[in-house]
């Protein structure tokens, strides 16, 4: 099951990569993966999960990389198709203004969930400062960014991280908090929630570099294509030179 769900991703990847502008695609790629080596390498050393690897490695390896790359990109697709259909429902019309309603829940579960399952006790002082500077690459970025389209990425990054984890845990990819003593029978619901955080981080940290990911218009190929093709569509003599005459 997760490799079709691996397989399935991958399609929606490259077709979500067709329609995306080449500044925006490889920026994408390049901050999905220095965030991730970043934050799956702080967590491993922490003992919050383990890779179950062959030959007993627990690294960050180019299967994770690659995976989160997918995971971004699908993530950002699903996110266009959800907030263009909340900001048709107008049900955030009346709460435009509170842009970050989103970035606070999230947080505060977050955090909550990660007192009750054990994680505010296991993780130091590298893992708390990594969300905290992720949290903060989030709130620059939700601020500047409508109500429909931060619910929809909180949204989707924790429904697709969390079913990510769940299936690459069932799959035996990976466990959590290693320590017999500590290890969950149950998918623990702060790593789903923590795919908020990463989605946080890869946007923050691309729009603080000039390039933003939740600007649908500026990010599509499709627009540009359309004008072009309104271009040529245009009759030659329309075109010519105003001055020949006739």
């Amino acid at each position: 099951l997760f490799e079709l769900s691996f397989l399935l991703a991958i399609i929606v990847a490259a077709l979500a990569s067709a329609r995306m502008k080449t500044i925006h695609t490889i920026m994408l790629l390049a901050v999905s993966s220095l965030v991730c080596y970043v934050v799956e390498s702080t967590n491993i050393k922490a003992g919050l999960l383990e890779y179950l690897q062959k030959g007993g490695g627990n690294d960050v390896t180019l299967f994770t990389i690659s995976g989160w790359i997918l995971m971004m990109v699908v993530i950002l697709q699903l996110s266009d198709f959800l907030a263009a259909w909340l900001k048709r429902l107008q049900i955030f019309q009346e709460i435009e203004s509170w842009r970050l309603l989103p970035f606070l829940a999230v947080v505060v579960l977050f955090i909550l969930f990660a007192y009750w399952e054990g994680f505010l006790d296991i993780g130091n002082i590298r893992v708390w400062g990594m969300y905290a500077i992720m949290a903060g690459l989030g709130l620059f970025y939700f601020w500047k960014h409508p109500i429909e389209w931060n619910a929809s990425l909180v949204a989707v990054s924790v429904a697709m991280g969390g079913l990510m984890e769940l299936l690459g845990w069932l799959a035996g990819f990976w466990t959590y908090l290693p320590d017999e003593a500590l290890s969950y029978k149950t998918l623990p619901v702060f790593f789903a929630l923590s795919w908020a955080m990463n989605s946080m981080a890869v946007h923050g940290l691309a729009y603080v570099l000039r390039v933003d990911l939740g600007d649908r218009e500026r990010r599509h190929l499709l627009p540009e294509i359309q004008e072009k093709a309104r271009r040529e569509a245009v009759p030659s003599h329309k075109r010519s030179d105003p001055h020949s005459g006739g």
